[in-house]
């Protein structure tokens, strides 16, 4: 499991890495992120952070696949000097279907390390803070929109509005989200209307396993946008969550 749960001295992060701050985009409830995750109890909560660059930002390169990018979000190491609350922050070492695990999707392997993670929280009664990882459909999209008619499972349950609610996601706090990264020198989530506004998820079609689900930032959510995860490049944005064993969201 990649938990952070130790403080780096924030002077020895300024001398030795140009370090940039994850951003806290709000508490989501964990029970609402995946099907994986949906037998959790109601007071399982945890921060949404946000990297302060994207994929193919942090490693210099264009846009990458959705496989390039799991691979490098692996990758990501203290050198990257990404932390939150100055304790440095590294790729969560999964991957997509491994060779022993052809059935494990990357969203379910990223589930068990969050669970791993909240076990942790609980039975130490402190924050546990988990690696960077491609986020789900609902850290990334959330809610939909009013009025969305689409009903596919995605993650057990349906798409349309009411089916998934988890308030504090990337979409509906871009323009909070986009603020604080620009006061810290971060790069903002574009949400241009073109393949730069449309963001990789983990969420896996469900007959389809080669395709990956994207969600686009600029326009309303009323169908499902899935990409081939060796072909489409889009842009990805590495997210940890800080578990909270001490709230609960009320329901």
């Amino acid at each position: 499991m990649n938990a952070t749960t130790q403080r780096a001295p924030g002077s020895e992060l300024n001398r030795e890495f140009n370090a940039l701050a994850v951003i806290n985009a709000g508490l989501v409830s964990i029970n609402q992120l995946s099907r994986y995750l949906k037998d959790l109890p109601n007071t399982a909560v945890a921060d949404l952070l946000v990297a302060p660059q994207d994929t193919a930002t942090l490693f210099g390169r264009g846009l990458g696949t959705f496989n390039e990018d799991a691979a490098d979000i692996r990758r990501i190491g203290k050198e990257h000097g990404i932390h939150a609350d100055g304790a440095l922050l590294i790729g969560m070492q999964i991957s997509d279907r491994l060779h022993d695990a052809q059935n494990m999707t990357y969203e379910e392997a990223w589930a068990f390390e969050v669970r791993v993670a909240w076990q942790v929280a609980m039975g130490a009664s402190q924050a546990v803070t988990t690696g960077l990882a491609i986020g789900v459909k609902q850290i990334v999209d959330g809610c939909g929109t009013e009025g969305a008619t689409e009903t596919r499972s995605l993650d057990g349950r349906s798409v349309a509005v009411r089916a998934v609610t988890v308030a504090h996601n990337l979409r509906s706090n871009v323009t909070q989200i986009n603020a604080a990264l620009r006061e810290q020198g971060g790069q903002e989530i574009s949400t241009l209307s073109s393949h730069l506004g449309t963001y990789f998820t983990a969420s896996e079609h469900p007959e389809q396993p080669n395709l990956v689900m994207a969600a686009d930032f600029c326009g309303s959510f009323t169908y499902d946008l899935f990409l081939d995860k060796a072909a489409d490049r889009r842009p990805s944005r590495p997210v940890a969550l800080r578990i909270r064993p001490d709230l609960q969201i009320a329901r």
